[in-house]
Order: C-alpha cells, then sequence, then structure tokens
C-alpha cells in the first residue's frame, strides 16, 4: 500500500497526515528523506492521486463507512453539540451551521459508490487546491514536475460554491437543551457584523482578544468574582472567530447556574459601555498578550533555526546534535518565559493600588511557579546531556 511505500524509505505514519477542517482538507507527508530524485516524484505523485485521483467502490464503503460513524459519535459530545447550537443561532444561513449531526450520522450508510466519486471528482480537482514542497529542493525541477503531472490535468469547466446572504440579526436569543452533563454547560454569542479584510482583520482580531482577556481573562476582575462565588469552574473562557466571512465571540464554561451567569457577565458588558474601559487595566491586559505573542514567535523562530544550523553542522547523522538539543530548547523556553514574566511583572506594578491588585498578584505568583518549572527542566535537560556524554 502507499502508506507502506512511505514506511520503507523512512516516512513514519505521524508524518502522514489527513486532516478534515471546516475550511479545508489536508494531505501533507512530511520529512522525506530525498537522497534519490524518485523519491520526491514518487511523493508528488501519491499527493496528485489523493488529490484528484482516488477510486472508490463498494468494498471501500462497507469498511469506511463504520469508522466514520464512530468517529463522528465521539467528537459529537455534550460541547459540541453546544457549539452547533450557537453556530445555528448566529449564522442560521452559514455553511457552518450545517455540519452534520448526530441525527444524521446513521443516514451515512445510504450513499453509493457512484454517489460520493460524482461528489469527490467534482470538489477535488487541482484547480481548486494548492500545493505546498517546503525543504532542500530545486524550485525549478518542483514546478516541472507539477507543469508535467498536475496542471496539464486540469478539468474543463467551473464549479462554484453559492452562500446565502446571512442576516445581521441572530436567529434565536435563547436555546436550551437536555443532555447528560454532570454540569450544565453555556455558550453566550455574541455576533460581530463589521467584517474586515487584510490588515484590518488582523486589528480587528487582536482588538477582540483584548477585550475578551480585558472582560473574562483569568485575571479579571469578572472572573475572580465568578470563581470565588462557585458560578464558574476552570473550563470558564472565551473562543473568539475572526475571519472575512464570519466574526464572533463566544464565552463558554460549566456552571449549576448559567442564567446567572449570563446576567453577570451582560451587566459587566453594560458598565463598560457606559463607564469606558480602565485605561490600567487596558495597558496591564495588551502588554500581557503582546508579550504572550512576542514570547510564542521568539521560541518558534529561534527553535527553528537552531535545528537548521544544527543539521547543517552535523549532518543527518547528527547524535551529539540531538542529546544538545534539549539544553538549546531549554535556553529558548527559559528565555521567553523570562520575557513572559517580566510582563506579568510590569502588569503587576501597574495594578498595584486598583481593583486589579489581587487577580494580578495571584497571575504573578503563577509566574513565578511556571518560571521554577522551567528552570527546572532546563537542569535536568544538562544533567542528561553530561550523563549522556561523559
Amino acid at each position: 500500500t502507499i502508506v507502506k511505500y512511505l514506511n520503507s524509505i523512512g516516512v513514519p505514519n505521524k508524518n502522514i497526515v489527513f486532516r478534515t477542517n471546516a475550511d479545508d482538507i489536508v494531505y501533507s507527508i512530511g520529512n522525506v528523506p530525498l537522497e534519490r530524485q524518485t523519491i520526491m516524484d514518487s511523493t508528488l505523485l501519491i499527493l496528485y492521486n489523493w488529490m484528484a485521483g482516488i477510486n472508490i467502490d463498494e468494498e471501500d464503503m462497507t469498511s469506511t463507512v463504520p469508522m466514520l460513524k464512530n468517529s463522528l459519535i465521539d467528537e459529537w459530545n455534550a460541547g459540541k453539540r453546544v457549539e452547533d447550537k450557537v453556530i445555528k443561532a448566529l449564522y442560521p444561513k452559514s455553511p457552518y451551521a450545517k455540519s452534520i449531526t448526530a441525527e444524521q450520522i446513521n443516514h451515512l450508510g445510504v450513499y453509493s459508490s457512484k454517489e460520493l466519486r460524482n461528489f469527490y471528482y467534482k470538489w477535488f480537482r487541482p484547480d481548486l487546491q494548492a500545493v505546498f514542497v517546503v525543504g532542500d529542493v530545486d524550485p525549478d525541477e518542483i514546478f516541472k514536475i507539477i507543469d508535467e503531472n498536475i496542471r496539464k490535468d486540469r478539468p474543463s469547466g467551473s464549479v462554484e460554491s453559492i452562500f446565502e446572504n446571512e442576516p445581521e440579526e441572530i436567529c434565536q436569543k435563547y436555546i436550551e437543551a437536555t443532555s447528560s452533563v454532570s454540569i450544565p454547560l453555556f455558550n453566550i454569542g455574541f455576533k460581530d457584523n463589521y467584517l474586515k479584510t487584510g490588515d484590518e482583520l488582523l486589528k480587528r482580531e487582536i482588538g477582540i482578544e483584548i477585550i475578551s482577556r480585558m472582560l473574562f481573562g483569568r485575571s479579571s476582575q469578572l472572573y475572580t468574582e465568578l470563581y470565588e462565588e462557585g458560578l464558574i469552574n476552570e473550563n470558564f473562557g472565551t473562543d473568539n472567530s475572526v475571519e472575512q466571512e464570519f466574526s464572533c465571540a463566544v464565552i463558554c464554561g460549566e456552571s449549576e447556574n448559567p442564567q446567572l451567569v449570563k446576567d453577570r457577565i451582560m451587566n459587566k458588558i453594560n458598565e463598560i459601555h457606559e463607564k469606558g474601559f480602565d485605561s490600567h487595566e487596558f495597558e496591564r491586559v495588551k502588554k500581557a498578550f503582546f508579550g504572550y505573542l512576542g514570547a510564542t514567535f521568539f521560541n518558534g523562530f529561534l527553535a527553528v533555526f537552531i535545528t537548521l544550523l544544527l543539521v547543517a553542522i552535523f549532518g543527518y547523522g547528527y547524535i551529539l546534535s540531538l542529546l544538545f538539543l534539549p539544553i538549546l530548547f531549554g535556553i529558548i523556553a527559559l528565555a521567553g518565559y523570562i520575557f513572559y514574566f517580566l510582563g506579568i511583572k510590569e502588569m503587576k506594578d501597574v495594578a498595584a493600588g486598583t481593583s486589579w491588585e489581587k487577580p494580578t498578584n495571584n497571575l504573578f505568583i503563577g509566574a513565578i511557579l511556571g518560571l521554577v518549572s522551567v528552570i527546572i527542566d532546563f537542569i535536568n535537560s544538562i544533567l542528561f546531556f553530561f550523563t549522556k556524554i561523559f
């Protein structure tokens, strides 16, 4: 089989990815050794077959449908059902509101292999997809292979997805359902009709994230009050989606009294609407958020840079580099966490003497404990390295 072939050339199963998301379908083959040009040719051919050449017969349907049903049933938990109802209330015309439900799963077996093939060949076409090749390759050679094997097979005609116009108002203000859970779940959704693109989209996404952290983050006054009163637990949080086609902010969690939580949240929002945001709180949350983004970028960039540097120095038979990598990554993690810790400390100083002093102090203590944990991991990495070397 294809998977066995990929295993035979050194590609483990974890680097063979088939992923279906709400917005895309991804086929990925990662870390392919390129000792021979034929391996590159074969890998691209495999991708092409997955993209547009899969054959489906009744035997495939018989063996695959039961596994697909079980997978969908496992995904369709209480949290997923609540999320689905919120999407349907906010965006009733959207394709996101028409996702498969638990009630529809049992009808999967009624489709024939011919119907599935027709759907596949209609939408799984090279002209509707993108191919990414990343690595130490010759770009001209890659383009040549793609031109000869993929672009020439461009189908005639075109297909178009037609979406209904989404109303600005929400479909339902309140939805309640019964489910077998230990603690009631709730989702509170806010629809954003000011859709943007480009830089404006990014600015709005950052703005919504900062506002969410100010109002509902773990260092916020509202979170502290609700948590100490036992109205919410550690699963309380926000889930923001800011895209070109839709935008919404969802507050989710568990509570024995979801209605009271909603009332408290709305009271807080109305208070902010009347009085505005506290400038000290805005600076505190903004610095923490940008510190988080900076630490994430810093860690990821340096990790990739150092890995490539070690491969360049030691080659692919780099036993020493494998032993040394944990130390280098430990240095990166330590540097990133120190950067984050300093941001939290500055937040603590800004919040001194305000109503945010107590929750910020708790956050500062948590940052100290996290920093200690990173330091201990770093020391363990050093001890492991010297144990193996000496």
